[in-house]
């Protein structure tokens, strides 16, 4: 799951991190900086990001490439990276709630028995 999300952190991430930003920025500002972002990694100014163009710019993204690349073009659009990062921050925002509701005591920690409920984490518990 980590490689999944780290395909697009060199352009997603930005954007998430921009736009959680309490500082009141708009939708018209975090659109221009995602553009400038794609921008930058497409190199050959086409609209769209070839595995190439990923593989010299965004080599994170090369790994799941075919998991962004939702028509199978060889070529990630815009549309296509927008919906790999709205997956992303629904599966992160679905984990944070369960997180949430795994904290019994409400102490901003998961104890051992609280961690229960997450099987996926109570088998790393110790390594966590």
């Amino acid at each position: 799951m980590r490689n999944w999300m780290m395909s697009v952190l060199l352009i997603a991430m930005p954007c998430i991190s921009f736009a959680a930003e309490p500082s009141g920025h708009s939708k018209k500002e975090i659109d221009a900086k995602f553009n400038q972002l794609f921008k930058d990694v497409d190199t050959n100014e086409n609209g769209t990001i070839s595995w190439e163009e990923a593989m010299l710019k965004a080599p994170a993204m090369v790994e799941n490439f075919e998991a962004i690349d939702t028509n199978h073009d060889r070529e990630l659009s815009k549309a296509e990276i927008r919906a790999f990062t709205a997956a992303i921050e629904k599966k992160r925002f679905e984990f944070a709630k369960q997180l949430e509701a795994a904290d019994k005591d409400k102490n901003g920690k998961l104890s051992r028995e609280e961690v229960k409920s997450l099987p996926g984490l109570a088998a790393h518990f110790d390594e966590i």
